[in-house]
């Protein structure tokens, strides 16, 4: 058990005292049979009690006698799934460093611990003990030869050897925590008895550094070494006392820790994954030291630090340190380890604010810039993420900068720039050009500027099948650049609140909101085009060749922009802010009452957003009425505005995500549910009607007026003309969409408080079966059979949707549902259907999708309703050979839209 505070030693010892150690009577030689200790009374008491332990484990540089270590049976009614077969080794060091600990964070804090010094004496004893320990555990001290074979020429297994104490996780732990605490409860000590921490960290930097195949670096000792400076780097002691200035004392020593831990992992190669590890922990706890120990000089100064400026400390730490710091990061960044390229990755997001150095020079922070930049793709996720935040800190360590030498009025000197006074040796301008991307980064002094210039590589870096490697030595390139790319720009407006008001503030919450969007601008939308389309290209040229084009492009680059609206933008504002934003959302959105929110050239910036961009808009205003709930009335007028024009728009996608945010609004606002869907079937008649309309006006297709030759047709043959399609495409597309929201809240409505009326529902039926009936229409088949397909499929949509609601008032209705399944299959099947063969499949499918809700949600109604069960089984006998190879439909041509047709079909059954 280990927990990381203590109420009382009384806590402690109802929690460890299990028995009294017994004085009286024979010591029985079985460890088993041994009785537990009890907890010290004192901190001297655990003290002694703990040599004691670490005595008997070593006599004379040997194992006790026996060969058995130490060791403490499990206490008595442990469940046996936590029992041994014999006692586990340390197990008893274990018990007395765990009783220390809790005594030693009990103690008073205000009062120096006298005996701090020689418990701390004792405790460095246990590094010996694992030095010792170490050849027998490893094997080249154990004897092995004769008595390992019986009589009847079994093996006889070998003791169990005993552990070093550093090579186990949880001893090296406590003993890191106990090492610690003695020397913050001994800050206060004077004279003789004071702990000299400083020359304690030599030493252990000097026992980090050894060898490793020495017999001193044995046994952990080296990582118990590591993890000792890593924890006194970061321990904190509470205010007034004296062990408060102790990482004043430590910090000055970032140069030789840092060279320390880059000689450790230098040395430690692919091995030693343990030591790496510690290697990493200790830089970053030297970075959070150094930030730690300039607050505090300058708290001694009587400078009050505010919490934006904390994101630039120049001259925190010292540049030769810096320099060590970038050598670290660039062969840690090598590591085939994971854990060792975030642990990095964490040491440069650590690194960030003390990256400028004392004369105002922002070379290293370009390096360390360049190194985050490379490694954002890298085959990591948990490493591409770290790399990201890492990256964003650096930027935001930018904008203060650049915010400081602004209001300081003066020239801050910076970086050697080309051309410039001062500009130096040429060395310094090579070695800008390299860093070309890092300087143009550090240069930028706004916020508004760093967001263009990351949508801008966004867009530029390509799709999944062409983007090439940012550079790192494990980057793999494809979607995970767009994908750490966007991670960086999340990030980035997640430290917005603590960049200040004045960098925050230069940017409008519009001008940023546009700046996200335009990740999915027009120069992203050729790219994401298909290269069928004809309208092909891409910015970097490669955008039309179907071999450099992937499906899954649109697809990752609207989940990172609404990752990006999500949690850079929404989840870190408050309610006021969320509901400005929801209205800025609202004003891109076409046809709404607000007016748009105009550019900084006074004109729309983005006037007409693309079918991507109001995908994500629709998702993102989804999600904040429903954090909002109640709130988001107040822009609830504005909002049903906007996503009505967006139900009848031409692209499938927006129509899905505004009838989604429909439907969120319904969950909260249920007597608006119903008004909604009223509204809907309205509207549906009315573009029913003048879908019939303009078809009895418009002329035959031309295909039609050919007699003789319906027969003949296949699925890749013209239909209608392209003015009866281009007529007829709006009302089509405003009936998917006003379909597809009335089935969603009619699903919905049950569940809220007012239900779904039965008027409402038989007005829904009714409405489904005018649209179904469109497919035996003839003079809509003959102006645009596609228009036909589009009703009969938002017909069995809004059926489908109340079916979906159970059979309680679904009954009465069977009769005019299964009377439309039969009448649609039965057309299809004796060849009097009306539409083209790939028409004819996307009708059946509805009616299957129909089928298969009624299957899942009513399926008891089979048995109540006479003649359900056998009127249903006729039906599919009837349908699905249609979709097999040899039938009417399964025989269609195979294009990819007919193929994925046939799969949704055919799925379910």
């Amino acid at each position: 058990v280990q927990q990381n505070h203590f109420d009382s030693v009384t806590t402690e010892k109802l929690l460890c005292q299990r028995t009294t150690m017994s004085n009286s009577g024979p010591r029985e030689d079985d460890e088993a049979n041994r009785p537990e200790p009890f907890f010290p009374s004192s901190v001297e008491e655990a003290g002694a009690l703990l040599g004691m332990s670490i005595t008997q484990c070593l006599q004379g540089g040997q194992l006790q006698p026996g060969g058995k270590p130490p060791a403490l049976a499990p206490p008595a009614g442990m469940h046996s799934s936590f029992r041994v077969m014999q006692p586990v080794p340390n197990t008893e060091l274990m018990s007395r460093l765990y009783q220390l600990r809790a005594l030693l964070r009990s103690s008073p804090p205000k009062e120096p611990l006298v005996a701090a010094p020689s418990l701390l004496a004792v405790l460095i004893k246990l590094l010996g003990i694992s030095t010792s320990l170490a050849p027998a555990y490893t094997g080249s001290g154990r004897n092995i030869s004769g008595g390992s074979v019986n009589e009847a020429g079994v093996s006889i297994p070998q003791p169990r050897p005993a552990t070093p104490p550093m090579l186990s996780n949880g001893l090296r732990h406590l003993w890191v925590d106990c090492v610690t605490l003695c020397h913050i409860r001994g800050a206060g000590l004077s004279g003789n008895t004071r702990i000299n921490t400083t020359q304690f960290i030599r030493q252990m930097l000097s026992l980090a550094a050894t060898n490793p195949r020495s017999g001193r670096a044995a046994g952990g000792v080296r990582t118990a070494a590591l993890d000792v400076v890593a924890a006194l780097l970061k321990a904190e002691a509470e205010e007034g006392t004296e062990a408060a200035s102790l990482v004043t004392q430590i910090a000055p020593w970032a140069l030789d820790i840092l060279q320390m831990c880059l000689k450790a992992i230098r040395s430690a190669g692919n091995g030693e994954a343990t030591y790496r590890l510690s290697a990493v922990e200790t830089a970053i706890a030297t970075a959070v030291a150094s930030r730690r120990a300039y607050h505090q000089r300058q708290a001694q100064r009587g400078e009050i630090l505010d919490f934006q400026v904390a994101l630039c400390l120049k001259g925190a730490m010292e540049d030769k340190a810096l320099l060590e710091a970038v050598k670290f990061l660039k062969q840690a960044t090598q590591d085939k380890l994971p854990e060792m390229r975030a642990g990095a990755a964490r040491f440069a997001a650590a690194l960030a604010p003390l990256l400028i150095s004392s004369n105002g020079s922002t070379g290293t922070l370009e390096e360390v810039m360049s190194i985050c930049w490379k490694n954002l793709d890298d085959e990591s996720a948990f490493c591409s993420d770290q790399w990201a935040e890492a990256l964003a800190r650096i930027l935001a360590t930018t904008l203060q900068y650049h915010a400081d030498k602004n209001n300081s009025g003066g020239n801050v000197s910076g970086s050697p720039k080309k051309g410039s006074a001062g500009a130096g040796d040429s060395s310094g301008d090579e070695a800008s050009r390299r860093r070309g991307r890092a300087t143009r980064l550090s240069d930028a002094s706004s916020l508004k500027r760093l967001l263009n210039y990351l949508a801008d590589q966004f867009v530029k870096s390509g799709g999944e099948l062409v983007a090439a490697r940012m550079g790192g030595m494990f980057s793999v390139g494809g979607r995970a650049v767009r994908v750490g790319i966007g991670l960086v720009f999340s990030k980035l407006l997640q430290l917005r609140p603590q960049l200040g008001e004045d960098i925050a503030n230069a940017t409008t919450p519009p001008e940023t909101l546009f700046a996200v969007l335009k990740l999915l601008g027009p120069d992203m939308d050729k790219q994401l085009r298909p290269p069928d389309t004809g309208v092909g290209g891409s910015l970097t040229g490669f955008g039309a060749a179907s071999r450099n084009w992937s499906k899954a492009d649109a697809g990752v680059a609207r989940a990172i922009t609404g990752r990006i609206l999500r949690e850079g933008i929404a989840q870190v504002s408050s309610e006021a802010t969320q509901l400005a934003f929801l209205q800025d959302l609202v004003a891109v959105l076409p046809f709404s009452t607000p007016s748009s929110p105009k550019g900084p050239d006074g004109q729309s910036s983005n006037p007409t957003p693309n079918a991507n961009q109001l995908q994500c808009v629709l998702v993102e205003i989804s999600h904040l009425i429903v954090t909002l709930s109640e709130a988001s009335m107040a822009k609830m007028e504005e909002t049903l505005a906007a996503l009505k024009s967006c139900l009848e728009h031409a692209d499938s996608g927006v129509r899905h995500e505004a009838a989604v945010a429909c439907h969120s609004l319904c969950v909260f606002f249920p007597e608006m549910g119903s008004k909604l869907v009223r509204g809907a079937l309205e509207s549906i008649q009315m573009h029913h009607a003048q879908l019939m309309t303009v078809s009895s006006s418009a002329a035959p297709s031309e295909e039609v007026n050919q007699k003789g030759m319906r027969m003949f047709r296949l699925g890749g043959g013209k239909e209608s003309s392209g003015v009866n399609e281009k007529l007829t495409m709006p009302h089509q597309n405003a009936i998917h969409g006003l379909s597809l929201m009335a089935a969603m809240l009619v699903r919905e409505l049950p569940h809220c408080s007012g239900g779904l009326s039965d008027e409402l529902a038989k007005t829904v039926i009714s409405v489904g079966e005018i649209l179904v009936a469109s497919q035996f229409n003839e003079l809509l088949a003959k102006s645009c059979e596609s228009a036909a397909c589009a009703c009969v499929r938002a017909g069995f949509l809004m059926i489908s949707g109340i079916m979906a609601n159970g059979p309680y008032g679904v009954a009465e209705h069977i009769p005019r549902i299964f009377g439309a399944w039969q009448k649609a299959s039965n057309s299809i099947k004796n060849g009097r259907s009306l539409l083209a063969p790939h028409h004819d499949l996307a009708c059946v499918d509805s009616v299957l999708y129909s089928v298969v809700v009624f299957l899942k949600y009513c399926s008891e109604l089979l048995l109540s309703i006479p003649q359900a069960l056998t009127q249903v089984t006729v039906l599919l006998e009837d349908t699905l050979p249609l979709l097999t190879s040899e039938g009417k439909l399964g025989s269609i041509p195979l294009t990819p839209h007919i193929s994925a047709r046939l799969l949704k079909a055919c799925g379910p059954f």
